[in-house]
């Protein structure tokens, strides 16, 4: 892979340059993809841009990215018209009768949803959102208690995806415990202070100890229509509860598998609202349809998502960074210069799981060689890729926590920047101390 040194640091500069002058979420996107792609291919940018499209949409992991997508899209859209959400919205009222009490409950059952991260952003949010609206609460704070539980929670309980992947780095890095990557996985998660911190700075916004801050203050809040609530369809809580436990049972059975989860949580709002008369065949397709069609933006920001990231891969931003950095990270300092490294990575490039894969093979053989603590230094690799996700505006996670909450992908990651770099100053400080003493 050729490296263009400086150059490949152009298209992600650009991406904030227009993010922020703009604050929409697709533009910027779209403008950085094509911007890459005329430093790699000048003149025939555009027709290399759409065979980039071909290749991006042609893959398995973006077919099955937009098949959980949109799918989840009709699943919101079902349970919001069977009523199923208002149900869950009428009964969690009765304990969230308060910004605070909301706010928690909002965190707490993000904790349940520990599985998978889009899993967790897609499920949350929505079922959280008329609550948060009926006391005034920002969309950007729902998106930023939801997000923060995703991919840090995702880390630092042993069994969800996360966990899986990461796992088996470990193992293929030859770093183990008793002989397998997993069992190194958990000697490394007390080591994860951002992930734990990240989790601890949201609860405590939540809790309202710490207060809106930066570009938090600027958001308003959405204002309820009381009459188009009145001409909602009746609560049904059973139309709620039936299909999402559904959800996380298939999941769960079919090995974190999220897109049976769906389908079948599917089939049962077909099953249950047809034997209770709540839809009628022909409105429940409509819904599903409608449904579907809510989440063609998402999928759209995906796909340029996407573009841009392979264009960022072929002008090796990733090689360059890592060759500013290498000269840098020795000594005590591995664990702290690691974390920050890895956090710039994943923040401009938003690779996280590819960025522990390449960045394992390097830290692993130095902290051994320096006398590091070994699983600190990895698990600063594994914090800044939960950072990352959190907080990259063109991340899949913040994307679909985004849209699956209306608001622009702008607005989520520079509302949320602020608390995250409070939770990574003090991991910072952590691993800085960790790397001389643990």
């Amino acid at each position: 892979m050729e490296n263009w040194g400086l150059i490949s640091v152009v298209p992600v500069t650009v991406l904030f340059i227009v993010a922020f002058a703009t604050k929409k979420s697709l533009e910027p996107l779209l403008v950085a993809a094509l911007v890459g792609h005329v430093i790699l291919y000048k003149g025939s940018f555009i027709t290399r841009w759409v065979a980039t499209l071909y290749k991006v949409m042609g893959s398995s992991h973006m077919i099955w990215l937009i098949l959980v997508v949109t799918l989840f899209g009709a699943l919101i859209a079902l349970l919001e018209k069977s009523g199923g959400l208002r149900g869950f919205t009428k009964v969690a009222l009765k304990y969230a009768n308060t910004r605070k009490r909301s706010l928690v409950i909002t965190w707490l059952l993000g904790c349940v949803f520990f599985l998978d991260d889009y899993l967790h952003n897609l499920t949350v949010g929505p079922t959280m959102m008329g609550v948060a609206d009926s006391h005034g609460i920002k969309r950007t704070e729902l998106a930023y208690i939801v997000n923060a539980n995703a991919a840090n929670l995702c880390c630092v309980v042993p069994i969800s995806s996360w966990v899986v992947f990461f796992a088996g780095l470990l193992e293929t890095s030859g770093l183990t415990v008793n002989g397998t990557g997993y069992n190194a996985y958990l000697a490394i998660i007390p080591y994860l202070f951002y992930c734990w911190l990240g989790m601890l700075v949201s609860l405590f916004f939540a809790m309202g100890i710490i207060p809106a801050i930066g570009a938090m203050k600027k958001i308003s809040p959405v204002l309820v229509n009381e009459e188009t609530e009145e001409e909602q369809d009746k609560p049904m809580l059973l139309n709620f509860l039936l299909p999402v436990i559904t959800l996380v049972l298939v999941t769960l059975l079919c090995e974190n598998e999220m897109l049976y989860g769906i389908l079948a949580a599917i089939v049962v709002c077909l099953v249950v609202f047809m034997a209770t008369k709540t839809m009628t065949y022909d409105e429940f397709f409509k819904t599903l349809m409608q449904g579907m069609k809510n989440m063609v933006f998402i999928d759209t920001l995906l796909i340029v998502a996407f573009t841009l990231k392979d264009a960022n891969d072929t002008l090796g931003l990733a090689n360059y960074i890592i060759s500013v950095v290498s000269p840098i990270m020795k000594g005590g300092l591995l664990p702290v210069v690691t974390f920050i490294v890895c956090m710039i990575y994943a923040y401009v490039t938003s690779c996280f799981w590819s960025m522990a894969a390449v960045m394992l093979p390097i830290v692993i053989p130095l902290a051994q060689g320096m006398g590091v603590n070994v699983f600190l230094t990895v698990g600063a690799v594994f914090s800044a890729a939960a950072f990352g996700s959190q907080t990259c505006l063109f991340s899949d996670a913040l994307i679909m926590n985004s849209g699956a909450l209306n608001i622009t992908t702008a607005d989520h990651g520079m509302t949320t920047l602020p608390y995250a770099l409070i939770g990574a100053g003090v991991a910072c400080v952590l691993y800085a101390v960790g790397g001389f003493v643990l």
